[in-house]
């Protein structure tokens, strides 16, 4: 259908533009919620680990939580990347759509969508950059309250045996044995004298 007059043509050609608008923001919407689910994702096997492992293995806990912090980060970026390309591609898509219409009118109208859309998008940007920043940075204070030397930082101390195993109960260990208990700022050294076992076995 040709259109009689430029007005005519814009006005034809604005309900495709919208159309095309919100197909970009329905890419977006799905991008966000696939980003929010394998976050959520992360986040489960997360709090299973800390079940686990907080307290038997520290060190091996700490390690495996500063890789997720890296695989994290590696998608975020991976995300706002492919967001802005989804975007830039549709304003693109948009710009030729444009051109090859050539009314006056037409330019006009299709220079506020192209606006409000680049603002659209910036707002985006930012509210997943900002959502993920707050997600990065709860990993990291949970990961610093999990580090064995903010753990002994509090007064608590860590003892082992002379092979390097955690001692965690009392038959771990005899008398005339070495133990080795770690604290904040170094390690002693010590020979196991006597053994009281608690009467209610530590509870």
């Amino acid at each position: 259908m040709r259109a009689p007059t430029p007005t005519g043509a814009a006005e034809l050609a604005v309900p495709h533009i919208q159309e095309l608008i919100e197909r970009v923001m329905n890419r977006e919407t799905r991008l966000m919620r696939a980003m929010r689910e394998k976050v959520f994702f992360q986040q489960k096997r997360y709090q299973r680990l800390i079940r686990s492992y907080a307290f038997r293995y520290p060190r091996k806990l700490y390690e495996q939580k500063l890789e997720q912090v890296d695989k994290l980060t590696e998608s975020l970026t991976r995300g706002a990347e492919k967001l802005y390309f989804a975007k830039n591609d549709a304003l693109l898509q948009l710009k030729r759509r444009l051109e090859r219409s050539h009314p006056e009118e037409l330019r006009k109208v299709s220079a506020e969508r192209h606006m409000r859309t680049t603002r659209a998008l910036n707002r985006a940007m930012t509210a997943v950059l900002s959502e993920k920043r707050k997600e990065f940075n709860g990993i990291l204070s949970t990961l610093e309250a999990l580090s064995p030397l903010k753990i002994m930082d509090r007064g608590y101390s860590l003892a082992y045996t002379d092979d390097g195993e955690l001692i965690k109960t009392v038959t771990q260990v005899k008398p005339q044995r070495k133990i080795n208990v770690k604290l904040y700022d170094g390690s002693i050294q010590c020979v196991v004298t006597d053994i009281k076992e608690s009467e209610n076995n530590g509870r």
